[in-house]
């Protein structure tokens, strides 16, 4: 898929080979007069120069192809969000958030829950978690859940109902979200300065959980706010 920046215009690429030219960011350089050669769903090539022979060319002129974006803190998009009480609507909002980013460029993002009742929030994993195995080609990849809270101090609270945020860090509740993710959340936003989250930090890097996958973001406390 190609997004054009500015507009909500999109081209699906079939099966075939297309051959994308226009200035190109990679990790070395930005390609002034680049291309992207793809196959099928597949980028099999990208540089500047003779590029290879493709069924289909797409010029995309003064607009600039980069690499899809990656998001690591997304509530919602399009009037779907990652809360809710039943797994089943929750898995398709998280699906509509997730098509909705992918048109304006992201690839790859992390769903990210709100500080809410201990109900809400298991319910909430389990609906990501669906998600996330029943995959839309035409939307971001889900990668995992981010845990916003409700483990942040009042003082630095935002949006959240200060009501949510009175409950200590509790590693058998973490415990229970990531056993009812299926091990799939990635990143924690946690205050560190909160009674009982040395033992949420400490369960988070448990070699149980898949050494790499998961960690915490020291925020949302009084003393540290990103």
């Amino acid at each position: 898929m190609i997004t054009r920046a500015g507009d909500a215009e999109t081209e699906q690429l079939g099966e075939g080979t297309y051959l994308i030219r226009g200035a190109v960011v990679t990790p070395a350089a930005v390609l002034a007069a680049g291309w992207v050669f793809v196959r099928g769903d597949v980028i099999a090539g990208v540089g500047d120069a003779p590029p290879p022979g493709s069924d289909v060319i797409v010029d995309v002129g003064k607009r600039t192809i980069v690499p899809g974006f990656v998001d690591v803190h997304v509530h919602g998009g399009a009037g779907g969000q990652a809360a809710g009480s039943d797994p089943d609507a929750v898995s398709a909002s998280v699906a509509t958030l997730a098509r909705f980013h992918a048109g304006h460029g992201t690839t790859c993002l992390l769903a990210t829950t709100m500080s809410d009742t201990p109900e809400r929030i298991l319910a909430t994993v389990i609906g990501i978690r669906r998600a996330m195995d029943g995959a839309d080609p035409s939307g971001a990849m889900v990668a995992g859940i981010h845990l916003e809270g409700p483990w942040m101090a009042s003082a630095r609270r935002d949006a959240p109902d200060p009501d949510l945020l009175r409950r200590r860090p509790d590693p058998a509740e973490l415990d229970a979200l990531i056993e009812a993710s299926g091990g799939a959340v990635r990143l924690i936003t946690i205050a560190p300065e909160l009674e009982g989250a040395d033992a949420v930090i400490a369960a988070a890097l448990k070699p149980a959980l898949a050494p790499g996958r998961t960690r915490q973001q020291l925020a949302g406390g009084a003393g540290c706010w990103l």
